[in-house]
């Protein structure tokens, strides 16, 4: 399974593909990640990129995982916004499932809570 991971520093610091990959490895799932970051930047952004683009319709991707803003997450409007405008990069992708991380380490949220959009 190929994946491509999008996001800021919070991406590639916490070394989040390598982590996936290991994870599911440890499952009998072995992934392939694939990762394109850059400090500070959101959604918005990388989707106004030519890696991202060329990534998104020609790389093969079985699954993209997003990390938009953060501190604090500026919430599913805006990341639908922001992925509303780079929609025609889309590549054919859907089945978006949005997870703010901070709010789910905090007590009372509901651990792996989905909400489809």
């Amino acid at each position: 399974m190929k994946v491509l991971f999008i996001g800021n520093s919070h991406t590639f610091v916490h070394y989040v593909p390598a982590r996936t990959a290991e994870f599911c490895k440890s499952y009998g799932q072995p992934i392939e990640p694939v990762m394109l970051t850059h400090p500070g930047m959101g959604l918005d952004w990388h989707l106004r990129q030519s890696q991202t683009y060329f990534n998104l319709l020609w790389g093969g991707y079985d699954a993209v995982i997003l990390q938009h803003n953060a501190h604090p997450f500026p919430g599913k409007e805006s990341l639908l916004e922001a992925g509303t405008n780079g929609s025609d990069h889309a590549g054919g992708y859907e089945n978006l499932s949005v997870h703010d991380l901070e709010r789910e380490k905090q007590p009372g949220w509901a651990s792996g809570h989905e909400r489809g959009l």
